[in-house]
């Protein structure tokens, strides 16, 4: 009787052991998978994959926190001095962090905040981003347009979270985008909030044909956007105008 006792409480002791480790070496072999498939697309270096996990954890009534589109856009970044290409990227225009978008071999969407402060520069699509050095801008990063005369323009976006008091919708959730414009000029970045502060701060060779560009594209300026003023910038690259400012 003591035998079959001990036999019993043998095979119990084996059965919580099975199921016990079972799961963790089944965790462990997902794990080690998921690392063999992120480097098979990112590579070895691990940077990329190990940053904290993004979680929608505000309650969202309207609104979302996310730059230009809550579709990833195909994207390129410069991470801890590690060039990244073809990455799907959101920029989260309220927490002012970079978002990484990608499929894991379970077939499953996840989303990685990646450092901002390993982030020197990255695109969305087309669109240029980098890190902020200048007091006078207060978001994190900007959108750098190459203009004329060694002029570029800088663009910095912003999503507040809170409450509103909407018709039909009050709650919380996120703003409109906030953009705010400036020219760098001589290293100094100089805020522009109207067509007038605009046309002011361009060589004066340029101001008229620039004016009339304005004029004829029937988007009040202060409605203009960077790609608004991309076509603008390219629009006087092409112009022949005189030699002189």
């Amino acid at each position: 009787m003591i035998g079959l006792k001990h036999v019993f409480f043998r095979i119990i002791s084996i059965c919580i052991v099975f199921f016990y480790f079972a799961p963790l070496n089944t965790y462990a072999q997902n794990v080690n998978e998921q690392y063999e498939y992120l480097d098979s697309k990112y590579g070895k270096n691990q940077l990329l994959y190990q940053g904290e996990l993004y979680v929608a954890n505000k309650r969202c009534d309207f609104g979302n926190p996310f730059l230009f589109t809550t579709t990833a856009q195909v994207g390129k970044i410069s991470y801890d001095n590690n060039i990244y290409t073809n990455l799907l990227l959101k920029y989260n225009a309220s927490s002012q962090r970079l978002v990484l978008v990608f499929i894991d071999n379970f077939g499953a969407e996840r989303y990685i905040m990646l450092n901002g402060e390993k982030v020197d520069w990255f695109y969305l699509g087309d669109n240029y981003f980098v890190k902020n050095r200048y007091d006078v801008i207060k978001e994190k990063f900007y959108e750098e347009i190459d203009g004329i005369n060694n002029i570029k323009c800088l663009l910095s976006y912003k999503k507040k979270y809170g409450f509103e008091n909407r018709t039909g919708n009050a709650g919380f959730g996120y703003s409109d985008l906030t953009i705010k414009k400036y020219l760098l000029i001589d290293k100094t970045p100089i805020l522009f909030k109207n067509k007038k502060d605009f046309l002011k701060l361009l060589p004066l060779n340029f101001q008229p044909l620039a004016q009339k560009y304005i004029k004829n594209n029937r988007v009040r300026f202060k409605n203009w956007n960077g790609a608004n003023l991309k076509l603008l910038f390219e629009f006087l690259t092409s112009s022949e105008l005189p030699n002189h400012e």
